[in-house]
């Protein structure tokens, strides 16, 4: 129910979490105890489709695309080619995101957002990545990449996009701003 606090055990959880409810906080008890764990075999940790989320104090760790991601949504209905419905208000906080296959924490189509107390590490492409927003509204703060592909990445993003106090240490690539023509709202800005 959108405003509630979902508090997580310390365990190994061996499941995707997909979010469609707004509003809500998604709290494990300690980053380092409560684990998602995909197993090589689960394509997404926690998926984040609803405004207003808030996922933090946990591990994200082995699915096959995204630790965590934050993303826009088409209508019921639309064409597949249809503009993305622009997710509102989102939070990444104290997250740990590793050895994931594409991203660590992933924000798309989204806008509103915070991404602080962020460790991604082990991602083949960006451990921290913004993208197709704007203005993206968002903050990237107080977070470490290393060990990935790229430490943060920023496709078709700007437009009032902040990231202070971070560390990208050790990737093949530390940051990297780009437009894409293959996704909407180019040129980067």
């Amino acid at each position: 129910v959108e405003g509630d606090l979902i508090l997580i055990a310390p365990g190994t959880y061996r499941e995707a979490v997909a979010v469609t409810v707004p509003g809500i906080v998604i709290r494990g008890l300690s980053r380092s105890a409560v684990v998602l764990d995909g197993g090589g075999e689960l394509e997404e940790g926690i998926r984040v489709t609803a405004d207003r989320v808030a996922v933090e104090n946990l591990t994200i760790r082995d699915y096959t695309i995204n630790g965590l991601r934050f993303a826009g949504t088409r209508p019921t209905g639309a064409a597949a080619d249809a503009p993305l419905r622009i997710l509102e208000g989102y939070r990444a906080s104290y997250v740990t995101a590793v050895d994931n296959g594409l991203y660590g924490v992933y924000a798309f189509a989204s806008r509103g957002g915070l991404i602080e107390h962020v460790y991604a590490s082990g991602s083949p492409d960006s451990g921290i990545y913004v993208g197709q927003c704007k203005p993206c509204d968002a903050v990237v703060r107080d977070s470490t990449a290393e060990y990935n592909a790229i430490g943060y990445e920023g496709t078709n993003a700007g437009g009032n996009l902040l990231i202070v106090s971070s560390t990208f240490t050790r990737n093949r690539v530390g940051i990297t701003t780009n437009s894409d023509d293959t996704e909407r709202l180019a040129p980067q800005r």
